[in-house]
């Protein structure tokens, strides 16, 4: 909780410290898992949606930051050991993560805004809650974690007359080391990539 009010508190800062033109977006995100994260749940994930605002200094760079939620979830029959005192798992499973990434960013912007398409490159730093959880019949065993984590990003921005922005990215999200997972794992960290495609409206704060 305390690092979820400190990114709250510094996202205000930041907002009201920079605002000049601003960008706020939904996106409908997408995903899969990657690195170690892939022995848990291997299936792409259709499930997710984000929220993020974006302060502009000058044409070629921006502060702000984002809020999103990603599911991963899986049905399989594959063994697992799980934590340590209780063995493993064999039939039918179902395996889930939600992951919520709440972040600070800043992105640099290539060319001209005024151009029909401008790329860009960011990097998110935050915290993640993640939930991790097996169900086995009627049993389930679940971890949830508060995780330091970041974000490398890229993407390219579409801008209509109507000064509606469409965009899309991809994020290698990797949530540090804490807590452990389900299955055992000292220090469990997750990775995954995030693929997202959205919507903008941009307007001067004041």
């Amino acid at each position: 909780m305390k690092k979820l009010l400190f990114i709250i508190i510094s996202l205000l800062l930041v907002m009201n410290g920079f605002g000049q033109e601003m960008m706020t977006g939904l996106s409908y995100n997408m995903g899969t898992t990657a690195g170690e994260t892939r022995d848990f749940v291997t299936d792409y994930s259709w499930r997710g949606f984000g929220f993020e605002v974006r302060s502009f200094r000058g044409d070629n760079f921006s502060v702000g930051g984002s809020f999103s939620w990603n599911i991963f979830d899986e049905k399989t029959g594959e063994v697992i050991q799980l934590q340590k005192t209780r063995g493993a798992a064999s039939g039918t499973q179902i395996r889930y993560i939600n992951s919520f990434p709440l972040m600070l960013n800043a992105h640099y912007y290539f060319g001209d805004p005024a151009s029909r398409v401008q790329p860009y490159v960011g990097l998110n730093v935050g915290t993640y809650y993640i939930t991790q959880r097996l169900e086995i019949g009627i049993f389930a065993l679940e971890e949830n974690n508060w995780h330091f984590g970041l974000a490398p990003e890229i993407g390219l921005m579409f801008p209509t007359y109507s000064g509606s922005i469409f965009f899309v990215n991809a994020r290698y999200n990797y949530a540090f080391k804490a807590g452990q997972s389900v299955g055992g794992r000292e220090g469990s960290d997750w990775q995954y990539w995030g693929f997202n495609v959205g919507i903008a409206f941009s307007y001067n704060a004041w």
